[in-house]
């Protein structure tokens, strides 16, 4: 009889999924098909493995720049976009971002993409939402060139 651990050996991802499997496999053991490979096999099809689940990177992807700062006050806004940036740019999905000269924190929450940021992502979509869009200058997130 199939257990836990031969789930997890297997590849499955600790959760429900190996309870909902294992009750699969006692069906089929009341039957008769009682072969541990066999029986992984038919619970595959079942039940495949869930996808695991992105963790944040350690390192975050590259950031370009085109920014300085000319007073105190703007030091300070660059430290805090640059903080944004790279808690954004620690995102799986994220392969760059840029920070424009125009660049200013949006809010607190960590990885909040700063007014004049941008960022790259790949297989993924990202909707800015609307109060981020109302706060911003009346230009569209991504120009029709940026999208080709």
């Amino acid at each position: 009889m199939l257990n836990g651990e031969d789930f997890l050996e297997a590849g499955w991802a600790p959760g429900p999924q190996i309870g909902q499997a294992l009750v699969k496999a006692a069906e089929y053991e009341a039957k008769g098909i009682t072969d541990p490979a066999y029986l992984l096999k038919l619970l595959r099809r079942d039940f495949p493995p869930t996808a695991p689940k992105m963790t944040m990177r350690d390192v975050a992807a590259p950031l370009a720049e085109a920014i300085e700062a000319t007073c105190p006050e703007d030091e300070r806004n660059i430290k805090s976009v640059r903080r944004f940036m790279t808690e954004l740019l620690q995102t799986p999905v994220v392969t760059r971002g840029a920070v424009m000269p125009d660049a200013c924190p949006a809010g607190s929450v960590p990885a909040t993409i700063p007014v004049g940021g941008a960022v790259a992502v790949q297989n993924a979509i990202i909707p800015v939402p609307t109060a981020q869009t109302s706060a911003a200058p009346c230009t569209p997130p991504f120009s029709s060139a940026e999208r080709e």
